[in-house]
């Protein structure tokens, strides 16, 4: 049996994994879809100010995240100095200053552990942010592009899934043989 031959079967079951997971997402979309056409569609003036709060929200979480990480760095380089000059003194002057130290590192420690949560916090923040944008943007192009009152096989967004559906079933004859 060949390398190839052994890859066969696991690229197989990932392949139906995959196919399962994409029908899977088609009935849960498509389901989605048809409550968003019952609710209807907010006007294109509305959908405009909503994207412009989002991103207006994006920039502002932009710019605390970097604030965050340049206050990280600044403690770190800040650790990194004390650290350097603790290196630099006589042997006699370390016992004395090295509870000094270990106060400095700890209590910067504590700030940079606080402000990473804090980073974390943002970058959970902004993919949901950007999610919502990302979402606004495509009901939008829907709205443009009348899709709303096509029908539903005709969105676009369920199309996406369709194709992508069929190209891995198709792959998946392919190494099956069929």
């Amino acid at each position: 049996m060949t390398a190839k031959t052994k890859q066969q079967p696991a690229q197989v079951k990932q392949l139906k994994q995959q196919i399962n997971l994409l029908t899977k997402q088609q009935k849960l979309l498509l389901s989605e879809l048809q409550a968003e056409r019952e609710e209807g569609l907010p006007d294109e003036e509305t959908l405009d100010q909503n994207i412009e709060q989002v991103e207006l929200k994006l920039q502002q979480l932009k710019k605390k995240l970097e604030k965050a990480k340049t206050h990280v760095k600044r403690r770190k380089k800040e650790i990194t100095q004390w650290k350097a000059n603790f290196d630099q003194l006589e042997k006699v002057d370390k016992s004395q200053e090295l509870e000094q130290l270990q106060a400095e590192i700890a209590w910067r420690a504590k700030d940079i552990a606080a402000k990473e949560a804090e980073i974390a916090e943002f970058y959970v923040a902004k993919t949901s942010l950007t999610g919502m944008f990302e979402n606004l943007r495509v009901k939008k192009i829907i709205l443009e592009k009348g899709y709303h009152k096509k029908d539903l096989s005709e969105d676009p967004r369920l199309q996406g899934l369709i194709a992508e559906t069929e190209a891995l079933k198709t792959n998946l004859s392919k190494l099956d043989g069929k």
